[in-house]
């Protein structure tokens, strides 16, 4: 698996998507921090450093979201488009491994952009001034951003899903990435405990969302969320049995 994640890193320093990603991951803290900046603190939403972070952290997660689902899908199907896939099947490297390679990937990546936002955040609440930056403040700002890197990719699995059984289709994989992410967000409380994302924003971002989320729901959401990654990972593992019959 080292090797196939290796081979990844090589893949995607090579491509222009991650100077797009950076690109639009700038202009989105750019405009917020320039927002925060120019708006009277007393008018805005974010009148401290914690409301700051929290609510740039919801913001960006709607982005990350795209941006993970995307990346999979651009990644596992460029194995198709490439036809580079046979040559890893004979290494041999089992398609289970390619796949849990694949989401390997794209969890270090999420964790890597939420790294590089903790820096960006700081930047912008110093730029801002906010007057309660503490290392406690710090911590917890680090401690969400982490929260919502690792969490994002589990939530995503119907996507991976899609992805595998369309191949190097990318754009029934992409639509039903958008559809998926969507549905996740519109039905926000009807949908939670059933919807990963829903489960997931609700979770996260429970005291800016209009309806209480109490302790015994997140563990519901929390379940939810692994449940469902778990089962699409038994389902994977068993169509990739499939195929290797056929």
């Amino acid at each position: 698996m080292l090797s196939v994640m290796q081979t990844e890193l090589l893949k995607i320093k090579r491509q222009k998507m991650v100077l797009g990603i950076c690109g639009i991951l700038i202009l989105f803290w750019a405009g917020l921090t320039f927002w925060t900046y120019n708006i009277p603190r007393t008018d805005s939403q974010m009148d401290n450093f914690a409301d700051f972070y929290t609510r740039y952290g919801s913001y960006l997660s709607i982005l990350l979201a795209f941006i993970i689902g995307l990346l999979f899908i651009k990644s596992y199907s460029g194995e198709y488009r490439n036809d580079t896939l046979k040559e890893l099947l004979q290494v041999p490297i089992s398609m289970n491994i390619v796949f849990a390679s694949k989401v390997l990937f794209v969890l270090i990546l999420a964790m890597v952009i939420m790294a590089l936002n903790c820096i960006l955040v700081l930047l912008g609440a110093f730029i801002c001034s906010f007057p309660d930056i503490t290392l406690s403040n710090t911590i917890d700002l680090v401690r969400e951003f982490f929260l919502i890197g690792f969490l994002f990719p589990f939530a995503l699995f119907p996507v991976f899903l899609a992805a595998v059984i369309s191949k190097g289709n990318t754009i029934f994989s992409s639509t039903f990435n958008f559809a998926y992410i969507i549905s996740g967000m519109a039905g926000l409380e009807p949908f939670a405990g059933i919807h990963p994302i829903s489960s997931l924003f609700s979770l996260l971002f429970n005291k800016q969302i209009a309806f209480g989320v109490d302790f015994r729901e997140q563990l519901i959401y929390a379940g939810n969320i692994f449940l469902v990654a778990v089962f699409i990972g038994i389902i994977v593992a068993f169509y990739y049995s499939l195929n290797r019959e056929n």
